[in-house]
């Protein structure tokens, strides 16, 4: 959200071009997805091995 935000402010106050903020706003979205998938993946690990464990 605080990514997000900083690119419109930065495209208001005229510091970076709209397209720069678009191409900016992919890798927020890229780093985003990851950061969910490992954290999916590690809640996932411990409920496997939470099954495991019985």
């Amino acid at each position: 959200m605080k990514a997000s935000s900083a690119l419109v402010d930065a495209v208001a106050s005229g510091t970076i071009t709209p397209t720069e903020a678009g191409e900016l706003s992919k890798l927020v979205d890229g780093f985003t997805k990851a950061v969910e998938l490992h954290e999916i993946q590690q809640r996932l690990d411990k409920l496997e091995a939470a099954q495991g464990a019985k």
